[in-house]
């Protein structure tokens, strides 16, 4: 039982941290390609997370092979969004219709959401314990770095 809650608490941990640093995902099909969504390519976070060659290329070949399922279920998602969308926008819309066109763009939004986890997973799976957590305090430190950045711009703002 105790090992059980341990692995779970683990995992929780490793999936809030792999989601932030893979959050460019979550912003546009466009994003997806974008080689700043490579995070294990970076030769600060190689260096830091003492990543080997293997390594790099295994969570390059999981990431290749989910990206053309992300990227489809992007264009899937973001076309019921806007169907939906026009559907709210008419005169004589009911209930039921909402609610139907509502639970296939939810379900999009799940499979999406349970897509990109699962290939985080997968990620996570290549890296030992130590480099969880190494990766945990990078993503914490670059979190920190960006709060500090964006207060300034907001105070220098609130100046202007």
């Amino acid at each position: 039982m105790q090992e059980t809650v341990r692995i779970r608490m683990t995992t929780k941990s490793w999936v809030v941290a792999a989601c932030s640093l893979v959050l460019v995902l979550a912003q546009s099909p466009d994003g997806l390609a974008q080689s700043r969504s490579r995070w294990w390519q970076s030769e600060e976070v190689q260096q830091e997370l003492r990543l080997s060659a293997d390594a790099v290329n295994r969570i390059d070949e999981i990431y290749e092979s989910e990206i053309p399922i992300l990227r489809s279920g992007w264009r899937e998602f973001n076309r019921l969004e806007k169907a939906f969308d026009a559907l709210l926008e008419r005169d004589e819309v009911s209930e039921p219709e909402v609610s139907h066109e509502l639970e296939h763009l939810e379900a999009a939004r799940a499979e999406l959401r349970k897509s990109r986890t699962l290939m985080l997973f997968r990620m996570h799976r290549v890296l030992t314990a130590e480099q969880r957590q190494l990766l945990d305090a990078y993503n914490e430190r670059r979190r920190n770095e960006r709060r500090q950045r964006d207060s300034g711009t907001s105070d220098h703002r609130q100046r202007l």
